[in-house]
């Protein structure tokens, strides 16, 4: 995996008031109940 770890992106999701977390959503380019949903589904595979 390229650029940030999963714990840093976790941890910049965590709280949606943080500046760091508008810079991840708009590079990820998807609503937040997507990715969500994504990173659900994976921990369930």
């Amino acid at each position: 995996m390229w650029g940030p770890t999963t714990p840093e992106l976790v941890e910049a999701l965590a709280d949606n008031a943080a500046p760091e977390s508008a810079a991840v959503y708009g590079a990820l380019d998807m609503p937040f109940a997507v990715l969500v949903g994504q990173i659900s589904a994976a921990c369930r595979a």
